[in-house]
């Protein structure tokens, strides 16, 4: 059992604590995140991921009556989806 315990951190058998959780605590207690505050602001590519999308909203709403548009507005959905995680990965 000692060797547990001197493994786990402690130092003696009457410690309530582990040091070494107490310090990572410690460390990281006034830490605050900056970006949490920080306000994101649209850019330009996406408001083109909002447009397309939009787009293919549209156009899946008119395609009902034919399939080449139905396919068209999923192209233009998959085309701002992708142009939305091109912009979230420019963003950082």
């Amino acid at each position: 059992m000692d060797k547990i315990v001197k493994a786990a951190g402690y130092s003696n058998k009457e410690e309530e604590y582990n040091p070494a959780l107490k310090d990572f605590v410690n460390a990281f207690k006034d830490y605050k995140k900056k970006s949490r505050s920080k306000k994101m602001k649209p850019k330009f590519l996406d408001y083109v991921a909002f447009l397309f999308i939009a787009i293919g909203i549209i156009f899946l709403i008119i395609g009902f009556s034919g399939v080449k548009i139905f396919i068209t507005g999923w192209i233009f959905i998959v085309a701002g989806i992708v142009t939305s995680f091109i912009s979230s990965g420019l963003n950082e």
